[in-house]
């Protein structure tokens, strides 16, 4: 009796132990994370959560239901009510929220199961990719835009330009134009007066251009001093 109540605190020991490590890594996780027993309660809330959603853990503790927690999460969070309805809900499917003060957040879960694989309960994880969405668009916008100017680069254009006759080949009846120009004598203006002076003009021709293109169509710089604008929907 003496050697089992030794074994029995010694695995108290060390179950506390691992507990504590337990913690201390969910604890230290950016991702926020909720686990959900299978009664649909709420057990665990790391800080990260708490932080995601700038909320305390008054409303985030364990005990209550999920859908306390997605009523807390609507007061303070910043969702729209509509939006809040999708919280802890689609299982393993990824859904994005945009929150009012402009974060996205996305929310996936995966099943934790039990001996003999019984589920007994699911695993939310939340993650502010807003940063990575902003980098992605940055990447994005500076690999189809032309750098000095601003507007679209060559590889933009003849992206527009094969979707376009690519249209053309699909519906014969589509129209289209491609107005192309330069700018005279502009190696003289680079030569005589220095290239801070030729971007200065590309950079008003670009200027004044845009202002009398239309919303549906392309303004391209191809480089140097040539242009271009595509034109959609017109006739002959």
């Amino acid at each position: 009796l003496q050697r089992s109540t030794v074994e029995q605190r010694g695995l108290a020991v060390a179950i506390e132990t691992e507990r504590g490590r337990l913690d201390a890594l969910l604890a230290a996780m950016r991702l926020g994370l909720v686990f959900v027993a299978a009664d649909g309660e709420v057990a665990y809330c790391n800080p990260a959560f708490r932080d995601l959603w700038q909320c305390g853990e008054t409303g985030t503790g364990p005990g209550q239901s999920v859908a306390a927690l997605r009523q807390t999460l609507l007061t303070t969070g910043g969702l729209p009510s509509t939006t809040a309805e999708a919280l802890f809900k689609g299982d393993s499917l990824r859904q994005e929220f945009e929150l009012a003060d402009g974060r996205t957040v996305t929310q996936f879960s995966v099943p934790v199961r039990g001996s003999g694989g019984l589920e007994r309960g699911r695993l939310w994880i939340f993650d502010d990719v807003t940063s990575q969405r902003q980098t992605a668009e940055r990447l994005t916008f500076l690999a189809e835009r032309d750098p000095l100017t601003r507007l679209a680069n060559r590889n933009r254009f003849a992206d527009e330009l094969a979707r376009m006759m690519a249209l053309a080949n699909r519906q014969p009846e589509a129209r289209g134009a491609l107005l192309y120009f330069d700018i005279d004598e502009f190696k003289y203006i680079n030569d005589t007066f220095g290239h801070r002076t030729g971007d200065a003009v590309l950079l008003q021709v670009a200027g004044v251009v845009s202002d009398l293109v239309r919303s549906n169509e392309l303004l391209a710089r191809l480089g140097g001093d040539e242009f271009v604008i595509l034109v959609p929907d017109v006739d002959g």
